[in-house]
């Protein structure tokens, strides 16, 4: 599995170096392209970009070169510049996430973040350009495949990254830290604040899982009734990201009473606990894919293996 998801991620970044950031370089000053390319550029794990090219039937090229992709070339390009749109989104995310007045995070993917390599204002307008970057890569996916409704995609990705997804659960994260929230105690209030961390978690990391897999699926044109079938297992599989995040977080560490994600509030047990109740999820509704032959046989068994995959991290 580990060598699926690095051949993926191997040729999306390929792509990056190819044709993204020659762009950027070209289009934008310096003082902005530079903190641009070193956050897109970070050594992350992919998973979003990956999700989008599993789910819209990418086939990997036999050498990361441009002369040896696919024969349909233009369908190939769609889907890359698609995952790059979806990449921006969420790297825009961590820039900001990263400054602060948010999270105050001074390191980021092994490196230090936009804003102490560069500055507060080169992090925050890098940020802002990815995001409106976004769009425009998204523009030129529709132009390498026209079947494709430029209006549908954009009002996926604006939905699930936007105030009704991701934006809107980082402010409730926010919220959830004030000292107002943080000073509440009792049975009741943990319960609430459990129902709380769901809901943000949903919306800042689960949607923009399941942008990926609803979009990768509409890319490859599968019929409605599968689609949602793609959404909602990016929203399990967001979920139990961020779950196993949430873990690794817990255990590296030393705070863990201060910390407000599921192993403090429901404890280590629980926490593995919906995580494998996740993983059984994921598992039938790759199996439903394959049984209604909306995924070949390897991609079903890709699917299933994202989970254990996710998890084996823990160890």
């Amino acid at each position: 599995m580990e060598g699926i998801i690095q051949a993926f991620a191997s040729c999306f970044d390929s792509f990056l170096h190819r044709e993204i950031f020659p762009y950027i370089q070209q289009k934008a000053p310096s003082l902005l392209s530079e903190p641009m390319i070193y956050s897109l550029g970070g050594k992350g794990k992919r998973i979003r970009p990956v999700l989008v090219m599993l789910c819209a039937g990418f086939n990997l090229p036999n050498k990361e070169k441009t002369k040896d992709l696919p024969k349909d070339l233009y369908k190939t390009k769609s889907i890359l510049y698609t995952a790059a749109a979806i990449e921006s989104i969420h790297t825009y995310s961590l820039i900001h996430d990263d400054l602060p007045c948010m999270d105050n995070d001074s390191m980021r993917r092994g490196k230090p973040s936009c804003h102490i390599q560069y500055s507060e204002n080169q992090a925050v307008l890098a940020g802002d350009a990815l995001n409106t970057l976004s769009f425009f890569l998204l523009a030129k996916a529709v132009n390498f495949n026209s079947s494709l409704e430029l209006g549908k995609l954009t009002e996926i990705l604006a939905r699930t990254s936007g105030m009704e997804g991701m934006v809107g659960g980082q402010i409730l994260d926010l919220q959830s830290q004030s000292p107002i929230a943080l000073s509440q105690k009792g049975n009741k209030e943990k319960k609430n604040s459990v129902e709380q961390l769901e809901r943000i978690h949903s919306l800042k990391t689960a949607t923009l899982f399941s942008c990926c897999t609803e979009i990768g699926a509409l890319l490859s044109s599968r019929n409605p009734s599968s689609i949602q079938v793609y959404r909602k297992y990016g929203e399990k599989l967001g979920l139990l990201f961020q779950i196993q995040d949430d873990l690794m977080d817990y255990e590296n560490d030393s705070s863990k009473e201060e910390q407000n994600n599921y192993p403090a509030l429901l404890g280590k047990k629980e926490s593995l606990h919906r995580c494998r109740l996740l993983q059984k999820e994921l598992f039938e509704l790759a199996d439903q894919l394959h049984q209604n032959k909306e995924c070949s046989e390897d991609l079903c068994k890709i699917f299933q293996k994202l989970p254990f995959w996710l998890l084996k991290r823990l160890s």
